[in-house]
């Protein structure tokens, strides 16, 4: 799902997000790898390939966003981590703690239900700035975990999401990939 929003300032902005509820099935039992791809200033543990999608947009004002997502999701699990890259002038004018609450809010918002209900934490991860939440979503009568992640770095709004249903069998999974995160220095400015 893709969700738009408009920031108090005026400027919009578009928050990549995806919700996977699946009947029960084996996620990846092995072959967990490191992931890095090139220029994208992150690595993360993924048990395979993930698919890459890459967007680039002008806002009304001319204001060019990149939205570089990749994912990997079997019956039961999507594990997700992508960023948008925004330009100088609007990194230098964003309030950071700001812009991460609205965008974490307006994520749990879209999922709905007692999502939007969830209360993000504050974190730091290499450095930087972000936001932690765990919430539960019911679609279609399964229940499923949803584990959100948000970072500014640099020029760089960096979101990751793992989801599973709650019937899935390798939900430490997710964990290994949240918790396998990093933001790698430099950071495009």
């Amino acid at each position: 799902m893709t969700l738009h929003f408009r920031r108090a300032n005026g400027r919009s902005m578009v928050l990549s997000a995806a919700l996977v509820l699946g009947a029960l099935a084996p996620c990846w039992a092995q072959g967990w790898k490191s992931f890095s791809p090139a220029g994208a200033g992150f690595s993360v543990s993924l048990p395979g390939t993930p698919k890459s999608e890459r967007n680039v947009s002008k806002d009304e004002d001319g204001t060019q966003t990149t939205d570089q997502d990749y994912e990997l999701e079997s019956a039961s699990m999507l594990l997700k981590i992508g960023y948008q890259e925004h330009d100088a002038q609007f990194a230098r004018l964003i309030n950071t703690s700001n812009l991460l609450d609205e965008v974490t809010q307006a994520a749990l918002k879209a999922m709905g239900g007692a999502a939007s209900r969830a209360k993000p934490r504050q974190i730091t991860l290499d450095g930087f700035e972000g936001r932690d939440v765990s919430t539960k979503i019911a679609e279609d009568g399964q229940q499923s975990t949803i584990r959100l992640r948000v970072f500014w770095a640099g020029r760089r709004l960096y979101m990751q999401m793992a989801a599973f249903s709650d019937s899935a069998t390798d939900k430490a999974g997710s964990s290994r990939f949240i918790d396998s995160l990093k933001l790698l220095k430099p950071q495009p400015k």
